[in-house]
């Protein structure tokens, strides 16, 4: 989004690009434990885990999935 100012009593014009943000709230493993969250990212470079790891996925009515999709968001890398 490029911002102009309008102030006719300045001596020079200029432009400043502001790019839209979303904020996002991140917290470690450990401080996850007992959560219950709607959405979840998770970005694992390399593994963590030395055991497996388990999730339980619900839908609206509370009914268990026994898998989810993967979705990548490639914009973030």
């Amino acid at each position: 989004m490029n911002l102009i100012p309008s102030d006719p009593g300045l001596p020079f014009k200029f432009m400043r690009r502001q790019f839209p943000f979303t904020f996002y709230f991140a917290m470690t493993i450990n401080k996850s434990q007992g959560q219950s969250l709607s959405r979840v990212g998770v970005y694992l470079p390399k593994p963590v885990f030395t055991k497996g790891l388990k999730l339980l996925i619900l839908d609206e009515d509370n009914n268990v999935f026994k898998e989810t999709i993967n979705v990548v968001y490639r914009e973030v890398f």
